[in-house]
């Protein structure tokens, strides 16, 4: 299963039996079955039949919309399927708790060292106990700034945010996990799980700018598609790594409930 990014001017999404059926003047017809899809990330200006929308809905996938800002405008969520190893549930349980925002931002901080820790280790650098995760990013803006691709990370930056948000909402979303039941009670577990996998971006960010100095290419801000391509370069490790967040996550709910 594979994500479907809609980017684009005069594209138009309608259903032909169970697939999409996608649109756009000067270009074939593209038709996506929903049993090959496992997101949809679209932007505002794509015209959504009523439909496809509920097609989508009705076969739990997730479609998110973005403005024309390119943050994240709507999200689109369908039936949530069964939880798995009762990690939903456990998370309802502790939104209970009175104490869970506090208890939820402790957790969140110390995954948050491990993988600063993991940075450093990937770099061949020894792990400084004192670095925080606040210092080690602007060190990474720091060295994007000294390579005058300042706008290029910043970008990419954005760019990856809504793309990542987009990941997580299905992820938990196949979890089992009620989204609207979380913000109705003011918690946002999409945004803490993509502030984590954002690390696992970091090194190869560097890495891409500087290929992009090599090339003179580091004044310019990468196009989407480019930024796309350079994701799902990675999405098998990052599958990886939010499987290893949803254990690390349910292990600590069960102590917690």
């Amino acid at each position: 299963m594979k994500p479907l990014y809609l980017y684009g001017t005069g594209i138009q999404v309608t259903v032909d039996g169970t697939a999409l059926r996608i649109s756009q003047p000067e270009h074939a017809a593209r038709w996506y079955p929903l049993v090959r899809l496992s997101r949809v990330v679209s932007t505002r200006s794509v015209e959504w039949s009523l439909p496809a929308l509920l097609l989508c809905v009705e076969a739990g996938i997730t479609v998110t919309f973005l403005g024309t800002d390119g943050t994240v405008a709507m999200r689109c969520l369908g039936a949530r399927p069964s939880a798995h190893d009762r990690f939903a549930q456990r998370l309802a349980e502790f939104l209970q708790h009175p104490d869970r925002d506090s208890l939820y931002a402790d957790w969140l901080n110390s995954v948050e060292r491990s993988a600063v820790r993991a940075q450093l280790r990937r770099a061949g650098l020894d792990p400084a106990p004192d670095l925080t995760a606040t210092e080690l990013r602007r060190l990474f803006l720091h060295s994007a700034r000294e390579m005058g691709g300042y706008a290029a990370y910043r970008a990419i930056g954005a760019h990856l945010r809504n793309l990542l948000d987009a990941y997580v909402t299905q992820t938990q979303h196949d979890l089992g996990v009620d989204l609207g039941l979380c913000a109705s009670l003011g918690f946002d577990p999409v945004a803490g799980w993509v502030r984590l996998l954002q690390w696992e971006f970091e090194l190869p960010c560097a890495a891409w700018l500087e290929s992009r100095l090599r090339r003179n290419r580091i004044a310019e801000a990468p196009e989407p598609g480019e930024i796309l391509a350079w994701f799902e370069q990675r999405r098998e490790r990052l599958d990886w790594l939010s499987h290893s967040i949803t254990r690390r996550m349910h292990r600590w709910l069960i102590e917690m409930n």
